[in-house]
């Protein structure tokens, strides 16, 4: 990017000087640096989301996925009791179902921060499946059970999308990203993949 002139109040443009020429050139270095950090901080949690999603890929998860979703509800204290019953209610019928779906999110998840796909949803739609996992299996870290040594990675997750929402929207055109390349290609796309 070519930085000549500067905008003035009233409309007219005037050229840079060399130490502000300088000064524009150094700030669009660190914007881009920053973006590129911001990116492989994405990237590397997409790496995680992506070991989680081949998790839920796996048998073994699908057939206890159900068990999952009800065991909180034997140890709950009783104020959650009617919590962990409706999800038990609403997924019993059709756990295969939930259990797909479950690893459908991870994967599109995770394929979405590997790539740098439409970030803004992502990172609201990531933040919301990650305090609903942390809500319903991980039983809110099941803090009300003794010797209890954590709150669960998933409320962690949900710190992580918040904050790459904030430093996203702070570095500008995300780092190593494909949406930089659409918001070429696709008038309007900006507002996507923009947090």
């Amino acid at each position: 990017m070519r930085i000549e002139a500067i905008a003035e109040p009233a409309g007219e443009e005037r050229s840079l000087g060399i130490s502000e020429r300088h000064q524009a050139r150094e700030l669009l270095g660190f914007r881009e640096r920053f973006a590129r950090s911001v990116g492989l901080v994405r990237i590397g949690f997409g790496a995680i989301w992506a070991i989680d999603a081949w998790y839920k890929w796996q048998p073994a998860f699908q057939r206890q996925f159900l068990a999952q979703i009800t065991r909180p509800a034997k140890t709950a204290p009783a104020a959650l009791h009617s919590w962990y019953q409706f999800w038990a209610h609403l997924i019993a019928p059709h756990a295969a179902l939930f259990g797909i779906a479950t690893a459908a999110a991870e994967t599109a998840v995770a394929a979405a921060l590997l790539l740098g796909v439409a970030r803004r949803p992502l990172y609201l739609f990531g933040g919301l499946f990650a305090l609903m996992i942390w809500a319903v299996p991980e039983s809110f870290g099941r803090f009300w059970v003794s010797g209890q040594t954590d709150l669960g990675t998933s409320i962690m997750y949900v710190f992580i999308f918040a904050a790459l929402y904030v430093v996203d929207s702070a570095g500008g055109a995300g780092g190593w990203s494909v949406d930089r390349a659409l918001e070429t290609l696709i008038p309007g796309w900006r507002r996507i993949a923009q947090p």
